[in-house]
């Protein structure tokens, strides 16, 4: 794993898109890289920003425009060109509480941000109603926001005590099933999960041909709730418990699986934050510093890992996972210690390819002062 060569920058957030590969630093910058070829493209100077940036995410409509979260905990949307300065086109100072995610919407030619954050509050941001605005209060959660997504019209929303789906069409919330959850628990959409009859077959008969696009919320005891996007309603849950244990640990370091490390306990293992890879419908969640590969089509658990310490934050394209985490092996959370980038990708077959980006910030720090 090759880690930025500088005492004085570190990695602090990751966010990816088609082409691009951005991390946010200590230093209050965003360092732009080519995802394919690793070279660094630019440097983002946030203006008025001094300390470690805690998210970022890209704006799948349009690469040139970022959107961060600064350490005063304001939301400053910017836009870099490849011949132009970068220039703030959005600050955004309405959370009271610390910010815990960032979505875009994915709509074609919409530029709107979604925002949650520790109290429970989700704003939206649509950048196209007007040059002067205010975020817009769409939903306030029971307890902090885990993870948003956005899709055709809908956005899932997870909590640490529940689900909610806001469907724009019918300008409605519905939540997701009816018992709490008290943790760190995602959720996302996945529009293939029914493509197997593997799957159909666990849900009701009623159901087998009306359901196109569903939803995976993560509960305790390694279980997921399986609900149909249009109404909320629970459809099924899925319990992972036996296959998990059975499942395969594979190193990241090792193109074959091996022992498991003693430390490791899968009994205290749960499902916690998931992500969609498009390209092979596979399901990757976070717990820890665990990661869990999930053929949610096939209900079975294909692999997991846990050899990348100090697990910061996933980002996640097509068919890849991008991990920040620790160079050194140690948990992260020391201010001094050193952050790196590795990207695993996953292809259809279900084999997995670890590469160690080389994201090399620069030495002298240009365009950080």
């Amino acid at each position: 794993m090759s880690a930025l060569h500088s005492n004085r920058i570190r990695f602090t957030c990751v966010g990816v898109s088609s082409s691009l590969v951005v991390c946010g630093a200590n230093t209050g910058s965003l360092y732009v890289f080519n995802k394919e070829s690793e070279s660094l493209r630019h440097i983002i100077s946030i203006p008025d920003t001094h300390g470690a940036l805690s998210k970022v995410s890209i704006c799948p409509s349009d690469e040139n425009i970022i959107a961060t979260v600064t350490s005063e905990n304001i939301l400053m949307v910017m836009e870099k060109k490849e011949d132009k300065r970068e220039r703030l086109l959005f600050r955004i100072a309405e959370h009271e509480k610390r910010i815990t995610t960032l979505e875009w919407a994915r709509t074609p030619n919409t530029l709107a941000l979604f925002s949650g954050d520790e109290g429970g509050r989700v704003y939206v941001s649509d950048f196209q109603k007007a040059l002067f605005f205010r975020p817009d209060l769409l939903y306030e959660c029971e307890a902090e926001v885990v993870q948003i997504q956005h899709m055709k019209g809908s956005l899932l929303i997870s909590s640490r005590v529940r689900c909610v789906i806001i469907d724009f069409r019918k300008d409605q919330a519905f939540k997701v099933g009816t018992k709490p959850r008290d943790g760190a628990y995602g959720a996302c959409f996945h529009p293939r999960a029914t493509t197997t009859p593997d799957l159909v077959l666990q849900l009701s008969p009623e159901f087998e041909t009306s359901v196109s696009d569903l939803v995976l919320a993560s509960r305790p005891g390694k279980r997921l709730w399986l609900a149909q996007c249009s109404s909320a309603r629970v459809l099924s849950t899925l319990n992972f418990k036996h296959d998990l244990t059975s499942a395969r640990y594979q190193s990241l370091a090792h193109p074959f699986p091996s022992a498991m490390p003693s430390s490791v306990s899968v009994k205290a293992l749960s499902f916690g934050t998931l992500h969609v890879l498009p390209e092979s419908a596979l399901v990757v969640s976070r717990w820890g510093d665990i990661l869990v590969v999930l053929d949610i089509s096939n209900g079975r658990v294909l692999a997991w890992h846990c050899d990348l310490k100090g697990i910061h934050e996933l980002a996640v394209d097509e068919r890849a996972v991008f991990v920040l985490h620790s160079a050194g092996g140690g948990d992260g959370a020391h201010d001094k210690e050193e952050l790196c980038v590795s990207r695993i990708d996953f292809l259809p077959t279900t084999t997995f390819l670890p590469h160690a980006l080389a994201l090399v910030g620069a030495e002298g720090g240009g365009g950080d002062e």
